[in-house]
């Protein structure tokens, strides 16, 4: 599931471009008679050459099919850690999820859709001529009244070419989140491992080069706060879309799925199977932010892990902690998550 680091890297990305990143030229497409025949979607992921691809097509009236490997199906990328996971059933199926549920997807999809953008800039060039991959790729196709394709690698993407590959992505989550949602059987929710709960957790990420602190601070109930030392903008799921938060203490009471899903991301410090300095890039100490792990377990000693937000391994899993907080106070809750009024 590497394209789910890209996922959250891409947004940190996102956080700071403008609406000019997305100034170009219209992809060029064949002129089409308005209201020809009925919109249509289709979106494909393609794996390496010897794997089955995967697809699912919509027309405007919500009426479609989708199409999963025989025997194994196909686990759907999630956009939060917090948020469910599907598994689509092997095989071919019909679905019909009304002409609100085509908007809903054509909407998440919009700025590729209606978007005007160089396709041919999405790529790093430097990436491309070193490497020679088959790796795989992903698709989407769009016809009716609007015609177009995008076609991407899954490397050596920028920064807006990889926020457009997880888009595409992650729209099987929404398809997916909509179809468990009105009882269709060919989507289930995969179990997810549940984990202990430290007596208290926190972890601490600062600036190397500024004074800026971000602290998270939670108990084992899953009561705590998180507190910003300075105004900042923080990541969020959409191009564009810049929240930005003023300093001060967001005490929040986080319900058991969000509890969870931050133990299952940093079980790999937590459980001490990787110490301080470990990378699996091998990288050494960067400019980037310095984070602090610490936690206690009930009869154990207090311990801790400390990295650096330059080490890829270590930065993938951290930031989807920092995008599933950033969207609670942006929400003000998500699930049965909240953010604490302040008396």
């Amino acid at each position: 599931m590497a394209f789910v680091y890209r996922a959250v890297a891409s947004m940190m990305i996102a956080a700071s471009l403008t609406s000019a990143a997305l100034a170009g030229e219209v992809p060029s497409a064949p002129a089409v008679e308005a209201q020809s025949k009925a919109d249509e979607i289709k979106l494909s992921l393609f794996g390496h050459r010897r794997t089955p691809n995967l697809y699912w097509r919509i027309d405007s009236s919500g009426k479609g099919e989708i199409s999963a490997p025989q025997g194994v199906g196909y686990q759907v990328a999630s956009p939060l850690i917090v948020s469910p996971v599907y598994r689509i059933s092997p095989g071919l199926h019909q679905f019909d999820i009304g002409e609100s549920g085509y908007a809903e997807l054509r909407d998440y999809l919009t700025q590729i859709i209606d978007g005007k953008y160089d396709r041919y800039g999405l790529t790093d060039g430097e990436c491309t001529l070193r490497n020679t991959t088959n790796s795989g790729w992903v698709e989407l196709d769009w016809s009716g009244s609007t015609k177009g394709e995008l076609h991407l690698s899954h490397d050596c993407l920028n920064g807006l070419g990889e926020y457009f590959h997880d888009r595409i992505v992650l729209a099987w989550h929404k398809l997916a989140h909509r179809l468990h949602g009105q009882g269709h059987s060919l989507v289930t929710i995969e179990p997810q491992p549940a984990m202990r709960a430290p007596s208290s957790l926190s972890f601490t990420k600062k600036n190397v080069w500024t004074a800026a602190t971000t602290t998270w601070r939670m108990a084992a109930n899953g009561k705590g706060w998180i507190e910003f030392s300075q105004d900042q903008s923080v990541p969020t799921l959409t191009l564009g879309d810049m929240f930005y938060v003023k300093a001060g203490r967001y005490p929040f009471q986080l319900d058991s799925d969000f509890h969870q899903s931050i133990l299952r991301e940093l079980d790999a410090y937590l459980s001490r199977a990787k110490t301080d300095g470990s990378c699996e890039s091998e990288l050494s100490m960067t400019d980037q932010p310095m984070v602090r792990i610490e936690w206690k377990y009930k009869a154990a000693k207090a311990a801790s892990f400390v990295s650096d937000m330059g080490c890829p391994s270590f930065a993938e899993r951290f930031r989807k902690v920092e995008l599933v907080f950033a969207e609670l106070i942006r929400n003000g809750n998500l699930g049965n998550s909240r953010i604490m009024l302040k008396k």
